[in-house]
This record gives C-alpha cells, structure tokens and sequence, in this order.
C-alpha cells in the first residue's frame, strides 16, 4: 500500500509517498480501506513538533503517518473481536483516530473499531473525512459551551480553517 509519512518535524516538505505493508488488525481493531482523509491543525502541529506535539517524541514524530479524520470500508475484523462495536466488514465508516494511533494518510489503516462509527446513507466519503474533528468541535462549541438548543439561531460572522466553514 502507498502512505504519506514524514521522519522529522517541519513542513509540508518532509512529508513522502513510501511503500508501507498492509497493517494488521489486532483485537478490538478492524482495517479500514481509506476512501478519504483530510488535513485538520492537529496534523500540521504534529508535523511541525509543536510544543504540544512533542510530548513523549522529542525528537522523532510519534505518529509518522498522519491523518486522523477518515472514511473508508471495513475489509477486516481483528482476531477474536466480539463485535461489540457493532462493525462488519462491507461498512462504511468514518471516524477521528487522534486516540487511536493516527495514520489515516494512507491506503489501510488498522484502528480501534471504537474509533469509528457506520457512514450514514447519502453522505459523501469525501464530505465525511471533513467532519469528525471539525465538526466535534463546532459541536461542542455551540451546544455544549454555548448551550444552543434546539430551534435556536446562530450567527457565524467569521469562519476560517475547517472548524466553522
């Protein structure tokens, strides 16, 4: 499989198409044909080692393939899973694998099945690798800080990056 994966902090520019095998999906975790994935902050504050970054990987990256927001297929279930996330294989999902080892910039990612939740009908996978950590925290914004409810309105007067646009 093909993933994008960097070796020291920086840019865009440390970031290289490598070659990498298929992984593996242990217990409790499933593998995730990636149809999309898609570039929030936290992937540029990892890649650049920001302070906040850097914990626990001063010098190397903990996490050398990106991506944390996806949506793909489930292809396989790892051994001895109890299905208790509820996953099979042919689902589509999409899902935020900040907790769960990141790597979503490639073709295959093995995560925790908790990590995921099934693609609703009608929504586009692409449209979808945009909405898990975006769309949590415009969530949390709004509903839980604000404690809009339902009926009410909200007006966005300003809207940059992907957390309100």
């Amino acid at each position: 499989m093909r993933a994008v994966r960097y070796e020291r902090y920086g840019g865009p520019d440390r970031l290289r198409p490598v070659d990498a095998a298929v992984p593996v999906p242990g217990p409790g975790q499933v593998l995730v044909k990636v149809s999309a994935s898609s570039v929030n902050s936290w992937d540029w504050d990892l890649l650049r080692g920001s302070a906040l970054a850097r914990i626990g990987a001063a010098r190397r990256p903990a996490h050398p393939v990106l991506g944390a927001d996806v949506s793909g297929e489930v292809v396989a279930v790892g051994p001895g899973s109890d299905g208790s996330a509820g996953l099979v294989v042919g689902d589509a999902v999409w899902g935020d694998l900040s907790a769960a080892g990141w790597a979503g910039f490639a073709e295959f990612v093995a995560t925790d099945a908790g990590a995921l939740r099934r693609r609703p009908a009608g929504v586009d996978p692409i449209e979808a690798a945009a909405i898990p950590q975006a769309g949590g925290l415009a969530w949390q914004s709004l509903v839980d800080v604000a404690a809009l409810r339902a009926g009410e309105r909200v007006l966005v007067g300003l809207s940059l990056g992907g957390y309100l646009s």
